[in-house]
């Protein structure tokens, strides 16, 4: 299957453009497409869902996303399988053609593009993946973590930890007496 991921804002139709993508993984992983390291472990394809339409001088692209990856707890440490949503929202104008036509904050919360205005969808999609991209995750809401004494992952066996270790600052303060 043919993706045309290009469009010339233009040569738009009056409807728009429309589009219901099962993009394949070696396709955001291509290397000479460029790389994104949010797409680094994918472990599906990705669903892409979205339109680009005219507003007058403004060009909306909106669109939802969905994709799995590979992924390390930051609790736990165990390798899961992270599903990540998110949107594509972006607003273009066509410069200078539009500018003196759009209002201030318009201005700065277009991306501004020379005419014909060419817009690489797969860059729209990455760029969105990029920015929703979480540094932190859990495999679990109720992911117990590792020990922090002897390291065992609490989620599948029981620490046999004899003693409590504590290693902070406002440990002397337990020996405080109040009265």
């Amino acid at each position: 299957m043919s993706f045309n991921m290009l469009v010339n804002l233009q040569d738009l139709p009056a409807n728009g453009r429309q589009w219901n993508w099962t993009l394949p993984k070696s396709l955001l992983e291509d290397p000479l497409r460029g790389t994104v390291d949010a797409l680094v472990d994918l472990e599906s394809d990705v669903v892409w869902n979205g339109e680009i339409r005219a507003d007058g001088q403004i060009f909306i692209l909106q669109g939802q996303w969905c994709l799995t990856l590979k992924r390390q707890c930051d609790r736990c440490n165990m390798i899961f399988s992270f599903v990540m949503q998110g949107e594509s929202v972006q607003d273009f104008s066509l410069f200078p053609l539009g500018k003196e036509m759009l209002e201030e904050d318009e201005i700065d919360t277009c991306e501004h593009l020379d005419p014909p205005g060419l817009v690489d969808l797969l860059d729209v999609l990455r760029e969105s993946v990029w920015l929703a991209y979480k540094p932190v995750v859990v495999c679990d809401g109720g992911c117990l973590g590792l020990c922090q004494h002897c390291g065992v992952n609490l989620n599948i066996e029981s620490c046999k930890c004899t003693q409590t270790h504590v290693n902070s600052a406002f440990a002397a303060l337990k020996n405080i007496k109040f009265d």
